[in-house]
C-alpha cells in the first residue's frame, strides 16, 4: 500500500510574468546574453499589507514627508512582490527562497521599480 507518508510543505512564493516582465525577455533583451536576459515578478504569497498608521506620527516615522507612490494601489515600502532578473531562477536561489517562511522575505527586497540581481 506504499511507502511512508511525506509531509508537504506549503510554498509561499511564486512568479509571474505580466507584459513587462514578458516584454523584457521576449523585445528587450539579447537572447544570446542570458545574464542580462529581462526580468520575473517574484511574489511572497504569504505577504499582507501593513495597516494603516493611526496617528500622522507613525505616518512619517513609516513614510517620510513624503509618500511613496503607489504600486497596485500600495503605498508601503514591501508589496508583495520584486522584479527579479530572470537569470537568478536557478536552484540554489529556490533553496534559498524556501527557507523564508510565513512572511518573511528575501533580504534583498527592493521595491519595484527597482529590479533585484542576488549575484551582486
Amino acid at each position: 500500500m506504499g511507502g511512508p507518508a511525506r509531509l508537504s510543505r506549503k510554498r509561499n512564493k511564486a512568479i509571474r510574468i505580466d507584459e513587462d516582465s514578458l516584454r523584457s525577455i521576449v523585445y528587450d533583451s539579447d537572447p544570446s546574453d542570458w545574464w542580462n536576459m529581462g526580468h520575473v515578478n517574484f511574489i511572497n504569497s504569504a505577504w499582507e499589507p501593513e495597516g494603516a498608521p493611526e496617528t500622522e506620527e507613525e505616518r512619517l516615522a513609516i513614510l517620510g514627508d513624503e509618500p511613496l507612490p503607489p504600486i497596485d494601489g500600495y503605498t508601503d515600502e514591501d508589496v508583495g512582490w520584486m522584479k527579479l532578473k530572470i537569470h537568478n531562477l536557478g536552484i540554489s536561489f529556490h533553496l534559498i527562497a524556501d527557507s523564508y517562511v510565513d512572511n518573511h522575505w528575501y533580504p534583498g527586497y527592493q521595491r519595484p521599480p527597482a529590479i533585484v540581481d542576488v549575484n551582486t
